[in-house]
This record gives structure tokens, C-alpha cells and sequence, in this order.
């Protein structure tokens, strides 16, 4: 033991040693040490420690007759002013981890004072512990009773005035040599003294504090700071703890202990990967395994040895090369070797983001089984509201509080910029401020990096092991205060009490997790020939939209038909030109202002003696009221600013000029005919909306909101606040009358500003095509164009793009899904949808049209391209749950008026409208409208929703806004009306839900007292604001206040949505059938599977969805859900 002891000590003392830094000849002993010259000092320790260590290895042998020549040969005798060359030996950390210093845990610090009879042994410590040993307990403490052989002889410790070292056998007699080789070191302070109190502050054995020390080495001279980066030196060594894997024969003798010796161990795995953009591509076909890492951790006290020698030290980390120097054959022999392990289900598995491991994972052919967590959504269990630091497993492993019980045996994980990071190199070949990132491949094989590499991938294994660990303590000792009725109905099911997080997240979040990884790598079917189609009509209309308002704008300001419509800058200089800022200092928004356009004719200025066009040309823009005096008062009055504090054009503000989509157009064309405006689709190339970036650096950039309108504007920078559009200037000659005339036929707050009549109207249409350029664009770069991509398809037999998948990921706060690559769950509503086919013209693709408002007949919807895949008999079934939020609002406040109305059944808005209004029980009692019509033909009186729409529409607002915890104040901005009438009716609403004020109040105030609140399955959101007081915590503290209203509601209906899909995963019949999930998108869910069993599936799902929890359903209110079979998503809709 003592010979393998002394071999760990030795790789973890060298391996703490960073590469090529010299000792000087003074050390700074005998006056107040900054932080380098500790580092220094530290450094010194350390290089004693290994020397020693070498002399109990030849000791331990029997060749330390001559301890006089052993310390001559170590480098005793050089007074350690310099240090011998070490050719080929370990360097494995010094000069790549952290930059910031690891301070040490107080556990650690305290456990120097600790009495004799508490002191740990030694027997069966690792490395890290026997070093952790000495560093606690220095040689001259008491040693525990019984252990004469201790490891401190390999440590120099002081004895009177010099220094001596401990005998192997207890003894403290010192060693001439030693003692006179220390002896004549400067010594005003204490070496060693000094260093133990340095030690007291950092980590003596963080690879990153011995890094910084030989930085502190090298430049002591100048005393200059330098970032610090990777040595290119390949000097290094890959760490003994980790077993490498490079050849068939290492793999099957590793893989045969896996599966048989080890295989009751838990073990996290973890993959690196080149040949993949995650910011663009899936996983899912894309990207190439360069290697993969196994740790099995503790178990029963049995820990894994992967070394083959067993005289060798212990190896209890597995890494594995799969690229084996390009050896293509090489490398599907190692993948199929190692796929018996990964496809083993009785071999339990951890990973941190398990979709993607599995993923790349099966594009060589392995289909892991045994999945038994995932550290990525235990993390999101114990806490959803890690606000900044997220949930990456270098942030968590990082979280101190998290990590304690592995303060002093692990390292955080540090990112691979910082690892591996080097400045760019200018083209003038001096040091950029970039720091760019070498290929994975190149890291895996350079010998420079090779070795850190190696140290940095194998690491992950056991960070995830050890943060799985850690996560399920947490979780095994946080209540699940789950809704009672839940819990009981879950618990007659099948037996489980549910009473603790960590078995929740086994019975729901497990399989869950596992599920969605089935989903992605199943994906969904796509119709490229329809995308195709809708990207030749939507670029199309692009350019007519774009040339309508070019053509508008220029006869208002000639300067603007080169203007890019995409620019924040131009919008605002045309709509407030000469408005002041709202920070005075600022000034005033330029009279005119030139902008640069790209000189797409090849204009030639005549007046320059160059004969060559320019790249860009020139041209001026003002308000399109003409030049106006700065400061005067503006036609449009700004009331949305943005944080710069100039006048926003964003969504909200165009589409308030414009007014109701197509409304303005449309009376145009009744009125006056045709307006002359509208450009023909060949005049304007779309290479026009250029991005205006490379022109001018002062331009805002704009954005989209494909959430807030169907016909969405491009926007500028975020609005400080909330506000209605825009206000019509008084001065303005009848604008008041204007203005009702334009809200009685849906014309925008540009009706009144161009003075009504057929300008009015053409100011409108020219806006409204304006914020339909945004619609579109939204469309076509994240939908139309995407879903045509490789990025995000695997291909099919022959080589054709075929399905395509996207990432399912439970990372919001409240526990619903999200999706990216793409984001289908961000699908066009049915209403938003501007591509779509009417039934007459769904069989045809050559659908053209010369009115952009009629695309509903212009080609099939985006939601048309996604299709089951018909070419096998298959189609879909897709089923919805109807109005689920506010049922689970309903159940949760036992609020009899809303339960007594679903159980009615019917049209709930319209419901809730008669219990809002007195007039409209009325009308309803006097016959002269009918709540709901279930009759044939044509209802014999109007009905509430058409007689009483904006009574409705008030009412459908509140039922979700009142779940979501809006305020009367944020109503009123919203109804544009004032904050008494929108409180009068948010009273209104109360006044019929009274247990639903007293059920948001009492979240609340649990929010303030303990700091969460819980979901039906007991999941908890943490809102440490709500219990925020003082000045300046009122916006944090209101959020937090909302969200204890929120989450309850929305991360119920999440539950059970996660419920059901678990429900419907797990039914046999279903499997037989040959039915598979694809897709949820918020509470509906999408199967797949063979047509002529479509029936029998439909109903299997219903019944799931219906009773997701154990075939149960405890609410207070039915769970109704709506579903059709089609072979579209388009048509089930």
C-alpha cells in the first residue's frame, strides 16, 4: 500500500507543476507576501513534495541506502533556485485551468484544528485524499492511534531551525543532506509557515494555483500580468487516474469488466463531438463522436480500476479514443465494442443533456439503453430560477452550496475557452482581442493538447457523477407537497407516497426525459415541394409590399425610394424627425439626415473623377410632412420611446398607424380603384433590404414580434415602457372625428394625421404593407426557409432529406416544453398562418396572387408542409386539450362559478361575459340574443358572441390574463381605456370569483414567506424576490408576484401534459399498434402511425389524455380534449 501510495503522491504532486517556469534566486521571504510571491512560496511547497515523494518511491523499493545522493539526485541540493528539467513527465494542469483562484471550503480549513482521535486513516485513500491528509494534518500533529507509517514522509517539516525529514516508519530523525540543503535557504519567514498560511486561502493542489505560481516564476522580473493561456509546449502527460483507450484489445478487456465486475456500479458517460454547429444543426445525424468518457464513482465503498496492471496506480476514470488517428475501420471497431455497454439496460446511466449524447451517440449506429438520469433536468427540479448562472455542468459543478460534500475532492468544470483558448492572430500578425477556440479534432491530436484534452474530456464523467450525487441528496431531502387530490389518486394507483422530490422525478420527469429523446430522434415528416412553393409567393409579396411603401414614402420624401425599410434609423427619421429625445442632453432627432443605400444601377457621379461607381450612394431623408423645425411640435406624438430614449417604431407604434390589417386596402380599392402604389413584383429585388450594418453603424437595428400581430412590422430597440401606438396632435384639423371614423372601420392613427380621405387611407395601407414586410420575413427565416435545411433533417435510404427534428428541451421556469432547431412549437397560429389554400384550390401549387391581403388563397398553410408519412399508410392523430389552463385555475381555486360553467359545457368566454354584465343577462332573459346555438341552420336570434363581441372579447381577455396575474393597470394599456374603467372591470370579473382572489392572494404570501410555490405534482419555482422590501425592489418584487399566480397554473397544465404523454408512451396496445409520439406543442400532442388502426389509436389517446394521472383524473373539472385524424397538421387543426 505504501508503494502505491507513494506513486499516487508522486503523479498528484508532479502533475500539480506547471510547465517551463524557472525558480529565481530569491523567494521574498521576510516581508508581506503580495498574492504572486504566495503563489511563489506555494510553488516551492509543492516542488518539495514531489522531490520527497521520489525519495519515498526509492525508499519503498529498497534503494534508499543513500539518502545523501537520492537528495543530489532529486535536486535537494540546489537550493531550490532551480528546478530540473523534466522531460516527458506530468504536467497536467498547471498552465490550463481556472484563472481564478479556488478558495478553500471552510470544511477544509477547520479540519487543520481537529483533535488526534478524529484524525481520518489512510487505508484504501486516493491520491487526492492522501494529499488532502498531509495538507490537513501537518507532520508534527498527532498521528492517529495504530498508523506508525504515514505519508508525511514525503513532506519536509520543520525541526528547530531547519528543516527534517519524517521518518517512513514514524521516526523524526533528520537527514543531514535534507536538512542542510533547506537549512541555507533564506529564511527571515519561515518557508513553511508562509506557505501554510498562503495555503489557508487557496487550494495547495488546484492545478489552477500552481499555474499561477509559475507565472509568478516567470515573471517575476517585470512583474507584469499576462492572461493566461495553454502552453504549446507538449511536455505533458495524460493524469494516472484515467485509463486510456486506444486499441480492440483495451476496449473488450475494459467493456468485459463494465458488463460483468462493475456492472451493479452507476455509471455517467459523457460524449465530444466535431463536425456539428449546435447553433444550426441537430444532433440528430449530424456531428462525429471523437471520443467518450465512463466514471463509475463509489459504490458499497467498491470503486472501478480500469488499469490493466494491477501494480499499476489505480485508474478509475475511462476515456476512449473513437477518431484513432482517422482510422475509419479502427473506429467502428471501438464503437462496436463499446455499443454492448451503452445498449445494455440493465447497466444504469447518467448523463448532463442526455438528448445529446444519445443523439450523436446513435448516428454510429448505438442506441443507448439504462438511462437512469439526467443532471440537466434534475438540476431544473431542484431549482428552475437559477437567474444567470444556468444550467451548464460548469456552472453547476461550480455551485459551491451545491457541490460541498465534494469541496475537497473535486474541481470545478472550467469552460474550454478557457482551457484551450488562444488571441486571434491579425492580419498584421500581431495579437487580437478574439480568443478563438482550435478545432476538437486538433485538440484531441496535437501533442501539445492531446494530454489536457484527454484530463479535460474525461473530467466530465465524473463531474456529472459527482453532480448527480449531489442533486440527489437535494432532492431526496426537499418535500413534494403535490395537490392533495393528486397525490391520492397517484397513490391508489400505484402505491408510491411521492413524498419526496427525487421520487417524483423518478416516476414523472425520468420518463419524460427519456421520452422526448424518442421524439426527437423520431422527428416529423416534411413537404419540401410546399415549402418550395410558399418561398417563391412569400418573397414575391415581399417585394410588392416593399415597393408599395417605397413608392408611398418617395412621393412624400423623394429621397426615400433608396431608402432599406428594414432600418429603424429611416423609419423614425421619416415618422419623427426634429422630435426631442427624452434625455434632454441628447438634443433633438436630426431635420434631415443622409443615409448610405448600395449602388445596385452602377450610378456614376458625374461630378467625380473617378469613372468607377461607387459601392453606395447618398441620399437625404425628412419627415413626411415635410422639413420641420427642430423642437417643433411634432404631427405624430411619440408616446413609446426606447432605452435610448428616441421615439420607437416598433410593432405596436406601426401597427397602431396602420390600423386592422387590410382594412385601409380594402377601402382604398372600394372607393378609389386602384391606388397607383402597388409596385410590381420584378421591380424591387429583395437584395434591396440590405442590412444596413455595413452602411451605417449608427442605425438601430429592428426586430420582429411574430407573437403580438399576424402582420407584424419590423421593430426597433425595446421599449422602456408600455404604451398604446401613438398620439395624434391636437393641431391636426378635425382629428378627433377623424380618429372615431378610423376606429369604427379599423383605419390606424394615420388616417387622422394625413387628414383623412384617400391620403389618409393610402398612408394606412402604405404602414399596413410596411408591418406586413415583418410577417413575412418572420415566416420565411424561421420557418419556410429552415424546414427546407439539412441542418435539421436526417435523410432517408436513398439520400433524400427526409424528417426532420428538433430539440425538446424543460428549460422555462414554469416547466413547459420549449423547441429549437427548429422551433416548432412556434408554428404561425391557423390565424397567422398567411400561406394557406382555400379547399377549391388545395390540389394546385401554382397559386399567384396580386393581393397580398388574400394570401389565404395563395398557397397551402407552413403547417401543410408537415405531413405523416403517407408514401407508408401512415397519418396522424392529433389531439388538444380544450381550455386547459383555466380548468386547472378552476380545480386549484375550487372556484365554484368557473367548475359550475365547464360543467355546462359550451362557449366559456361567452359565459363568462353573462356573468360580467347586467345588460347582457338582459337581452338574454328578453330573448333578444341566445347564450349558444346547437340547433341546424342559422340560430333564430343573434348570438352573445355577435351581438355582445367587445363584451366577449373582454372577457376571453381576463379569463387568461387573470391566470397570468395582469394588473387593471396593464389592462387598461391593452383596452386603451383608462385605469377606472379597466379596474371597474376587472371587478367585474371578480365579483362572480371570489375563491380565486382568495386563492391568488394566498400564493402569494406563501411566495413572501417561504420563498416558492408548488405545481399539482409538487414541482416548486423559486422566487426569492417575493420576499424583497425597500426601496427599489418593487419591480422585482411585483414580478415575483405575478409568477406566484402564474406558475401554479401554467406549470400544473405542464404536469399534465408531462402525465399524459407518459400515459400514452407507456400503452401496450398503442406500441402494437405501431403508433409513436412526435411532437408536443404547448397542450396538444401529435401521434403518428399506420392509418388503418388511426381509429383505435385515437380513442387509446383520448382516454390518456382525459386521465393522465395512473389512468385517473382527480381535478374538480373534466379534462375535455379535442382530436382529429388527417394526414396534415394543417388539416387536424
Amino acid at each position: 500500500m505504501l508503494q502505491h501510495m507513494s506513486c499516487r503522491m508522486q503523479r498528484s504532486a508532479e502533475t500539480s507543476l506547471g510547465p517551463g517556469a524557472q525558480a529565481r534566486s530569491t523567494i521574498f521571504l521576510g516581508q508581506p507576501v503580495p498574492s504572486k510571491r504566495k503563489l511563489l512560496l506555494m510553488r516551492k511547497q509543492m516542488e518539495l513534495l514531489r522531490q520527497g515523494c521520489k525519495m519515498l518511491r526509492l525508499q519503498a523499493e529498497g534503494h534508499a541506502h543513500d539518502y545523501s545522493s537520492s537528495a543530489s539526485r532529486l535536486g535537494y541540493g540546489s537550493h531550490l533556485q532551480s528546478r530540473p528539467q523534466r522531460s516527458g513527465k506530468a504536467n497536467n494542469g498547471g498552465d490550463w485551468r481556472n484563472k481564478k483562484f479556488q478558495a478553500r471550503t471552510s470544511e477544509e480549513t477547520q479540519r487543520s484544528s481537529r483533535p488526534s482521535s478524529t484524525l481520518p486513516s489512510l487505508e484504501g485513500s486516493t491520491s487526492r485524499e492522501a494529499i488532502a491528509y498531509n495538507r490537513a494534518y501537518p507532520p508534527d500533529a498527532a498521528q492517529p492511534s495504530g498508523r506508525s507509517t504515514s505519508v508525511h514522509s514525503a513532506v519536509p517539516a520543520k525541526q528547530g531551525s531547519g528543516w527534517s525529514k519524517a521518518g517512513v516508519n514514524g521516526g523524526s530523525a533528520s537527514h543531514p543532506a535534507v536538512a542542510s540543503s533547506i537549512a541555507t535557504q533564506p529564511s527571515s519567514t519561515d518557508f513553511q509557515e508562509a506557505a501554510q498560511e498562503a495555503e489557508t486561502e487557496y487550494d495547495l493542489h488546484s492545478p489552477t494555483v500552481n499555474h499561477l505560481a509559475a507565472m509568478a516564476l516567470s515573471d517575476a522580473d517585470d512583474n507584469t500580468d499576462q492572461e493566461v493561456f495553454p502552453s504549446d509546449k507538449a511536455d505533458e502527460s495524460v493524469p494516472a487516474d484515467i485509463c486510456v483507450v486506444t486499441t480492440a484489445e483495451d476496449a473488450r478487456r475494459v467493456v468485459h469488466l463494465l458488463r460483468n465486475k462493475y456492472k451493479h456500479m452507476i455509471f455517467a458517460c459523457d460524449t465530444e463531438v466535431k463536425d456539428i454547429d449546435l447553433s444550426k444543426e441537430s444532433p440528430c445525424g449530424h456531428g462525429f463522436v471523437t471520443c467518450f468518457s465512463i466514471y463509475g464513482g463509489t459504490v458499497d465503498n467498491e470503486v472501478c480500476n480500469f488499469a490493466a496492471d494491477k501494480h499499476a496506480p489505480h485508474q478509475d476514470q475511462l476515456w476512449v479514443d473513437t477518431m484513432l488517428d482517422g482510422n475509419e475501420e479502427a473506429s467502428k471497431e471501438m464503437f462496436a465494442i463499446f455499443k454492448h455497454f451503452f445498449e445494455d439496460p440493465h447497466i444504469k446511466k447518467v448523463w448532463h443533456n442526455y438528448s445529446f449524447d444519445r443523439h450523436v451517440l446513435r448516428n454510429h449506429g448505438i442506441d443507448c439503453q439504462g438511462f437512469t438520469g439526467d443532471t440537466m433536468h434534475m438540476a431544473r427540479l431542484w431549482d428552475s430560477s437559477r437567474q444567470g448562472k444556468g444550467y451548464s455542468l460548469e456552472s453547476l459543478t461550480g455551485d459551491k452550496k451545491l457541490m460541498a460534500d465534494y469541496a475537497g475532492s473535486m474541481r470545478s468544470k472550467t469552460g474550454m475557452k478557457t482551457l484551450f483558448g488562444k488571441k486571434n492572430i491579425k492580419k498584421d500578425n500581431t495579437e487580437g482581442k478574439l480568443t478563438v477556440l482550435p478545432a476538437v479534432e486538433d485538440l484531441q491530436t496535437d501533442e501539445a493538447t492531446r494530454a489536457r484534452w484527454i484530463d479535460y474530456s474525461a473530467y466530465d464523467a465524473k463531474a456529472t457523477w459527482q453532480l448527480c450525487q449531489a442533486l440527489r441528496k437535494e432532492l431526496k431531502a426537499r418535500r413534494c407537497v403535490m395537490d392533495a387530490r393528486v397525490q391520492q389518486a397517484v397513490q391508489q394507483a400505484t402505491g408510491l407516497k411521492n413524498d419526496e422530490m427525487y421520487e417524483m422525478y423518478g416516476k414523472y420527469w425520468l420518463p419524460f426525459g427519456l421520452l422526448l429523446t424518442d421524439m426527437e430522434k423520431e422527428g416529423m415528416s416534411v413537404n419540401r415541394e410546399h415549402l418550395r412553393a410558399a418561398e417563391v409567393q412569400a418573397e414575391e409579396d415581399q417585394r410588392r409590399a416593399m415597393g408599395r411603401f417605397r413608392r408611398w414614402a418617395s412621393s412624400k420624401v423623394p429621397g426615400a425610394e433608396n431608402m432599406n425599410v428594414g432600418s429603424g434609423a429611416q423609419i423614425r427619421q421619416l415618422l419623427f424627425a426634429g422630435v426631442q429625445n427624452q434625455k434632454p442632453e441628447k438634443g433633438f432627432l436630426e431635420v434631415e439626415r443622409i443615409f448610405k443605400a448600395p449602388n445596385t444601377e452602377g450610378w456614376v457621379d458625374p461630378n467625380s473623377k473617378s469613372k468607377k461607381p461607387k459601392k453606395n450612394i447618398d441620399f437625404i431623408l425628412h419627415s413626411l410632412w415635410g422639413k420641420q423645425q427642430e423642437g417643433a411640435t411634432p404631427v405624430i406624438q411619440p408616446e413609446i420611446f426606447t432605452a435610448s430614449g428616441w421615439p420607437a417604431v416598433s410593432t405596436p407604434v406601426l401597427r397602431a398607424l396602420a390600423g386592422k390589417p387590410g382594412a385601409a386596402k380594402r377601402a382604398l380599392n372600394e372607393q378609389y380603384g386602384d391606388s397607383g402604389l402597388e409596385a410590381s413584383a420584378d421591380e424591387i429585388p429583395v437584395e434591396a433590404m440590405v442590412d444596413e450594418d455595413e452602411l451605417d453603424s449608427s442605425v438601430d437595428l429592428m426586430v420582429t414580434d411574430s407573437k403580438d400581430d399576424d402582420m407584424e412590422a419590423v421593430g426597433a430597440e425595446p421599449a422602456k415602457q408600455h404604451s398604446a401606438g401613438v398620439a395624434i396632435s391636437t393641431a391636426i384639423q378635425s382629428a378627433s372625428q377623424m380618429d372615431a371614423e378610423a376606429s369604427q372601420k379599423g383605419y390606424g392613427k394615420a388616417y387622422a394625421a394625413f387628414k383623412g380621405g384617400r391620403e389618409g387611407l393610402e398612408a394606412c395601407a402604405a404602414i399596413d404593407a410596411l408591418c406586413e414586410l415583418g410577417a413575412i420575413d418572420t415566416l420565411l427565416s424561421n420557418f419556410i426557409k429552415p424546414l427546407q435545411g439539412s441542418e435539421i433533417a436526417t435523410r432517408d435510404s436513398d439520400g433524400n432529406l427526409d424528417r426532420i427534428h428538433c430539440s425538446l428541451n424543460i428549460n422555462t421556469e414554469t416547466g413547459r416544453l420549449s423547441a429549437r432547431r427548429p422551433n416548432l412549437q412556434n408554428q404561425p397560429a391557423l390565424e397567422k398562418d398567411r400561406y394557406k389554400a382555400s379547399k377549391a384550390c388545395r390540389k394546385s401549387c401554382k397559386l399567384l396572387t396580386q393581393d397580398p391581403h388574400a394570401l389565404a388563397h395563395a398557397l397551402q398553410r407552413v403547417r401543410k408542409a408537415f405531413t405523416a408519412d403517407v408514401s407508408k399508410g401512415h397519418t396522424l392523430v392529433v389531439a388538444d386539450y380544450g381550455q386547459l389552463e383555466l380548468r386547472i385555475l378552476a380545480h386549484m381555486a375550487n372556484c365554484t362559478s368557473m367548475i359550475d360553467a365547464f360543467k355546462l359545457g359550451g362557449d366559456f368566454h361567452s359565459r363568462t361575459a353573462l356573468g360580467m354584465y347586467d345588460h347582457i343577462k338582459e337581452a338574454i332573459n328578453k330573448g333578444e340574443c341566445m347564450l349558444e346555438w346547437d340547433g341546424d341552420g342559422k340560430a333564430p336570434v343573434p348570438l352573445l358572441k355577435e351581438m355582445f363581441a367587445s363584451e366577449r372579447r373582454k372577457a376571453k381577455v381576463l379569463n387568461f390574463s387573470i391566470a397570468y396575474g395582469k394588473t387593471a393597470h396593464g389592462l387598461s394599456k391593452d383596452w386603451k381605456v383608462s385605469l377606472e374603467e379597466a379596474k371597474d372591470t376587472v371587478e367585474r370579473w371578480y365579483s362572480d370569483r371570489i375563491e380565486v382572489r382568495k386563492w391568488q392572494d394566498r400564493q402569494q404570501k406563501q411566495a413572501e414567506k417561504q420563498g416558492y410555490v408548488c405545481t399539482l405534482l409538487g414541482r416548486q419555482r423559486q422566487l426569492p424576490d417575493a420576499g424583497k422590501k425597500g426601496p427599489g425592489s418593487g419591480a422585482a418584487k411585483g414580478h415575483a408576484m405575478r409568477a406566484a399566480i402564474n406558475t401554479p397554473v401554467q406549470g400544473s397544465a405542464a404536469d399534465v401534459a408531462t402525465a399524459a404523454m407518459i400515459s400514452i408512451n407507456k400503452c401496450r396496445r398503442l406500441k402494437e399498434l405501431g403508433w409513436k409520439l412526435l411532437l408536443q406543442v404547448h397542450d396538444e400532442v401529435i401521434l403518428e402511425g399506420p392509418k388503418e388502426s388511426a381509429l383505435e389509436a385515437q380513442r387509446l389517446v383520448l382516454a390518456c389524455m382525459e386521465r393522465p394521472f395512473d389512468g385517473r383524473n382527480p381535478l374538480l373539472v373534466e379534462l375535455v380534449v379535442d382530436s382529429k385524424i388527417a394526414d396534415t397538421w394543417y388539416e387536424a387543426k
